[in-house]
């Protein structure tokens, strides 16, 4: 997550959240890639493919900033996550990605009304 969030690094609460959202949910990372599904057990394809989608309202967001949305067969609607650029670098940086660690369908095999 460090090499992610660029020089922004963890800090202890960061690191417990994520901790706390993906207890007890391994599949939950997975969920994002193509071919990944509850019927599947959120199981993707190789190579591992995010199906990235742009900002339909670019002019929401601040300059230096860009929200992209995550596509998933385990929400209904695709999930924003948002980028900082380093401007020293021109790098994008993960900022804010909260909304794809909230909770998704969970897979068919642990769903007792599947």
């Amino acid at each position: 997550m460090n090499l992610l969030r660029g020089p922004r690094t963890m800090t202890p609460y960061d690191c417990q959240f994520l901790r706390d959202r993906l207890r007890g949910k391994p599949y939950l990372p997975l969920a994002y890639f193509e071919g990944a599904s509850p019927e599947n057990g959120y199981h993707p394809h190789v190579p591992y493919t995010l199906n990235v989608l742009t900002d339909p309202r670019p002019q929401d967001v601040e300059p230096g900033y860009l929200r992209l949305y995550l596509k998933t067969a385990g929400a209904d609607s695709p999930r924003p996550v948002k980028l900082r650029r380093k401007g020293s670098t021109g790098q994008w940086f993960l900022w804010e990605y909260s909304s794809i660690l909230s909770g998704i369908r969970i897979p068919a095999a642990e769903d007792p009304w599947a």
